[in-house]
């Protein structure tokens, strides 16, 4: 049942973020100078993405 869960977050997260993820990477590379803080900078909004589409999918008991 957990794996079942998490195969489907992760399909809502490729199917939200996939399309969007190409622009935003060639967005972000060309506004900065420096590679590596482009890649920063893209996967930290990835993470953060990321764990807000988490929180909105998964329920957490305390």
């Amino acid at each position: 049942m957990r794996f079942s869960c998490i195969l489907e977050f992760e399909s809502i997260v490729f199917r939200t973020f996939l399309p969007f993820s190409g622009p935003l990477l060639l967005l972000s590379f060309g506004t900065s100078a420096n590679f590596y803080i482009d890649l920063g900078v893209y996967f930290a909004i990835s993470l953060l993405l990321l764990i807000f589409i988490k929180g909105r999918y998964e329920r957490i008991d305390v």
